[in-house]
């Protein structure tokens, strides 16, 4: 058994790690001393007689390597150490009683649901996987929707959101007397996210829009403003095309791990669906 030595990070550093293993559930601390032959496990340190293996080390590193994180000598140092320092403070916690609080066990029983949900997608995409064939008729339904070519007009837009169409109507009023449109979307656009930005949301395709409103957008030329307030189920907008640019269409190969999780967005959505069309929901 290699020799370990407790070493005292910088707390800061302790707790953006202890942060990062909340992204895995590890199964791999136990009281056995001994090497598990079956998974090939060997006890790294003990803390009061709990064993922490190297194989919680190792799936502790995956999962930093995974976010960017260079695998190092001092990097399993710092994971051991965070790894001793969870099993000590976990430990108190359970002398001080807090795993029988009202909040502890809510928190457990939302955590529970949450590893149930996540087990149940890895089983269930393990039993439907994607074939490069299902990828490739995912790519061409997509193409279609771009208009079939390798390359489509994409759009600059700023947007001013609001909820009464008197409302949209005052704001293009302003925007036809000669306000700036950015000025007045900061001043009456309903949405957040774009109006300190003066309403702009960026490049788009026609295909990532509600159509009511691509319809419009691409028969208003670069630097123009509607003519009249669009309405939408969520309220109406008055949109400006800031510029207009071609957009090349990605490859197949270089959309193939895009193509993949759309396909398992749909195929999530399906499940859910059914799922949904079976129970019994009921709202008070």
């Amino acid at each position: 058994m290699s020799s370990f030595t407790f070493k005292a990070f910088p707390y800061r550093l302790s707790l953006l790690a202890i942060g990062l293993f909340a992204l895995y559930s590890s199964s791999a601390i136990a009281a056995d001393k001994k090497t598990d032959k079956a998974t090939s496990a060997v006890t790294i340190v003990t803390v009061n007689g709990v064993a922490i293996s190297s194989v919680a080390v190792d799936e502790a590193i995956s999962n930093l390597q995974l976010q960017g994180v260079q695998s190092s000598p001092q990097l399993r140092d710092q994971v051991i150490n965070e790894l001793v320092v969870r099993e000590l403070l976990s430990k108190e916690a359970i002398r001080l009683d807090m795993d029988k609080t009202p909040s502890f066990k809510k928190k457990m029983e939302e955590m529970r649901k949450n590893i149930l949900s996540e087990s149940l997608w890895a089983d269930y995409f393990s039993k439907h996987p994607i074939s490069e064939q299902d990828e490739q008729a995912e790519y061409d339904r997509q193409k279609k929707l771009l208009g079939g070519g390798d390359s489509t007009p994409q759009y600059l837009v700023s947007d001013i959101s609001l909820e009464t169409e008197a409302e949209a109507k005052d704001a293009l009023s302003r925007v036809r007397k000669g306000e700036d449109f950015a000025k007045v979307a900061e001043a009456l656009s309903r949405d957040e996210t774009t109006k300190h930005k003066g309403g702009e949301i960026g490049w788009v395709l026609p295909a990532q829009i509600a159509p009511v409103i691509s319809n419009v957008m691409v028969n208003l030329g670069k630097g123009k403003t509607v003519t009249s307030p669009i309405q939408t189920p969520s309220g109406w907008h008055i949109i400006k095309v800031n510029d207009v640019r071609d957009f090349k269409l990605p490859t197949f190969e270089e959309s193939r791990s895009q193509l993949k999780q759309s396909i398992q967005n749909q195929q999530r959505q399906k499940f859910v669906d059914d799922l949904i069309k079976k129970a019994d929901i009921k709202k008070p």
